[in-house]
C-alpha cells in the first residue's frame, strides 16, 4: 500500500518495537514503529504510516508483530463512503525491504485482531462482515497466508466471540473466547471443542502447562493445556483486575498487570507459587519479559491514567530500574504496545 514509510533497522543486540500511537482526531500526527535499543542507544524509527492510516476508528491500528520481529500486520482504518462509515482492513509490511500488502484485500471491510501462527507463514483475524456498520451479530474467524492469499472461513459465531484470538503453539489450532466459552478451533477440519470458561486474555507457550488464561469477571489467572482437560491456579488476587499474562522465557512464571482504582502495577506469579507485585516507580499500560527472561520492558504510565509517554525496563526481581525511552511531552502521542522479539 502507498505511502507506509520503511527504514529498515537493525540492533546489536536485544530491541523493542514500539508502537507509537495517536489519539483520533483532525491534525492527529502520524503512528510510528521504533526501534528501542536495550543495552541503550538512540532509538531508530523503523515505520511511519501515512496520517489518519490507524487513527480514525478506536482500535483500529492495533498492530501483531509476527515471530522474530521482521513482519507485523496492522488495522487499517478504511473510509466507506457509501455507507457513511469507516472500516478496518489488515495490512502485512515486511520491516525488512519495506514491502507490504492487503490481507485478503477483495474482502469486506471490518477485518480485525490478526495473530500470527506460530511458524510466522499465516495469520488469522476476525471478520465482522460489510454488516458491521449496521450493528450485525455475525462474527467469524478467518486465516489467510502471510502474503494475502488463500484466505477462509473457519468458524461462524454470535457477536461477542473471537476475543481473544490466539494460536496453540503446535500451529494447528486456535484458541478464541466470548460469550461464556473458550473455543478450541482446528485449522486442517474447521471444527471446534468449547470449553465452558470465560476469559478476558490468553498466553500460550510450546512448554506445559502451555495456556495461561484470565478468567473474565474474577481476579483469577488459570494455566492448562490444550485440549482443555484440568485447570492449575496461578493467580487469585483480591480486589484488582488482571491482564496481559506473559509466561517467563524458560520458567513457569507469569507477569501480568493488575490494575486497581488508583494504578496498574507489574505482578509475577510462578505456577502453584506465590505472587509478587513489582515497586516499579511508575505503573504500567503494557508490559512484555526480555528474550532471556531476566528483565521487564514496560510503557510508563504518564502524568495521565493509561497514557504512556516513556519506555523503562526493570529486572524480574523489580531492582534496576532505568529508562530506555521517553516521548516529548509537548507532543499528542503515546507509546500503545511494546513487542521483544525472541
Amino acid at each position: 500500500m502507498s505511502g507506509i514509510d520503511v527504514t529498515p533497522a537493525t540492533s546489536a543486540g536485544p530491541a523493542a518495537l514500539v508502537w507509537r500511537h495517536a489519539p483520533d482526531g483532525a491534525g492527529a500526527p502520524p503512528d510510528e514503529i521504533w526501534m528501542v535499543p536495550l543495552a541503550g542507544g538512540d532509538a531508530k524509527r523503523v515505520v511511519r504510516f501515512p496520517q489518519g492510516f490507524a487513527s480514525r476508528n478506536g482500535n483500529c491500528g492495533e498492530p501483531a508483530f509476527a515471530p522474530g520481529g521482521t513482519r507485523v500486520a496492522v488495522v487499517a482504518a478504511l473510509d466507506l463512503p457509501a455507507r457513511g462509515a469507516i472500516g478496518c482492513r489488515i495490512v502485512v509490511i515486511d520491516l525488512r525491504s519495506g514491502n507490504s500488502a492487503a490481507l485478503a484485500p477483495d474482502a469486506t471491510p471490518w477485518d480485525d485482531l490478526p495473530a500470527w501462527s506460530p511458524d510466522g507463514t499465516r495469520v488469522a483475524f476476525l471478520r465482522s462482515g460489510a454488516d458491521r456498520v449496521q450493528s450485525s451479530e455475525r462474527q467469524e474467524v478467518w486465516i489467510a497466508n502471510a502474503d494475502g492469499s488463500g484466505a477462509r472461513q473457519l468458524f461462524i459465531a454470535r457477536r461477542g466471540v473471537g476475543y481473544p484470538l490466539v494460536w496453540a503453539p503446535d500451529g494447528k489450532t486456535i484458541l478464541t473466547g466470548g460469550l461464556r466459552l473458550l473455543a478450541t478451533l482446528d485449522v486442517a477440519t474447521t471444527t471446534w471443542t468449547d470449553t465452558p470458561l470465560h476469559v478476558d486474555d490468553l498466553a500460550v507457550r510450546a512448554e506445559h502447562p502451555q495456556v495461561a488464561a484470565v478468567v473474565a469477571g474474577t481476579p483469577r489467572i488459570e494455566a492448562f493445556d490444550v485440549p482443555v482437560r484440568e485447570r492449575s491456579l496461578v493467580v487469585n488476587a483480591t480486589g484488582v483486575s488482571l491482564q496481559l499474562p506473559r509466561w517467563r522465557p524458560g520458567r513457569d512464571e507469569l507477569l501480568y498487570l493488575r490494575q486497581d482504582r488508583t494504578t496498574t502495577m507489574i505482578g509475577v506469579a510462578a505456577v502453584g507459587g506465590a505472587e509478587r507485585v513489582l515497586a516499579t516507580t511508575q505503573g504500567a499500560t503494557c508490559a512484555e519479559w526480555t528474550p532471556d527472561g531476566a528483565s521487564i520492558v514496560f510503557c510508563a504510565v504518564g502524568a495521565r491514567p493509561w497514557v504512556s509517554r516513556s519506555l523503562r525496563i526493570v529486572g524480574a526481581d523489580g531492582q534496576g530500574e532505568r529508562e530506555l525511552w521517553k516521548l516529548d511531552p509537548a507532543t499528542d502521542v503515546t507509546i500503545a504496545t511494546v513487542f521483544l522479539p525472541k
